[in-house]
């Protein structure tokens, strides 16, 4: 895979297979020099917990790994991954493969292309953290992953929604994590195009 670029896409979600075929499509045909992570925003039911009481229950149509175009990689980190429950999560895990990336405390890092990307879960937005073993958007998970952090790529699903700006909790955590030479911040699950800053000469985009 020859990349030029890296392209992070925010929250993608598709209602049925008409909106994966055309988001595929523009994939192959218009960033084929492009490595593209995108946070899947929802789950493949394949069984349903009734007991997760949830406003939205984010339900993806089923497809198969395979037609994923070679340069999309999808972070499962976010707070509808576990929509229809813990197991069904693992099924999902299970069933994207390589092609599904998360960050644990037993494998902090995801090499792609000769990139590092980690990703964090923000508990305080719904995230559950010790159900799926996210690593947390806390200063404790950060201080416990300080080495690892050096020259990755850092993702972070928090944030409040509908809000451009960052909190003094979100900013000061991102400057945290590029103090420890991460190459940059980059937050999803506020659904508008969030403020950004230069930290160190480096990007924090909220």
């Amino acid at each position: 895979m020859t990349i030029n670029k890296i392209i992070i896409l925010g929250d993608v979600f598709f209602s049925n297979n008409n909106d994966k075929l055309v988001f595929f499509n523009k994939i192959k045909n218009q960033f084929t020099d492009s490595l593209v992570i995108a946070n899947l925003e929802g789950s493949i039911k394949f069984e349903h917990d009734n007991s997760k009481n949830k406003a939205v229950h984010m339900s993806l149509p089923k497809f198969n790994p395979q037609e994923i175009p070679d340069n999309l990689f999808f972070s499962l980190v976010n707070n509808h991954v576990t929509d229809f429950g813990i197991q069904n999560f693992q099924l999902n895990l299970e069933h994207f493969g390589k092609k599904g990336l998360i960050s644990t405390r037993e494998k902090i890092s995801n090499i792609i292309g000769q990139q590092k990307f980690i990703f964090l879960a923000d508990h305080k937005e719904q995230c559950l953290i010790k159900e799926t073993n996210f690593l947390n958007f806390s200063n404790k998970t950060i201080l416990g992953i300080a080495n690892e952090i050096n020259s990755a790529i850092v993702i972070v699903h928090g944030g409040i929604e509908f809000r451009r700006y960052p909190t003094p909790y979100q900013r000061t955590l991102a400057r945290k994590i590029i103090g420890y030479g991460a190459k940059k911040v980059i937050f999803h699950h506020s659904h508008t195009i969030g403020h950004y800053e230069f930290w160190n000469e480096r990007l924090i985009h909220y």
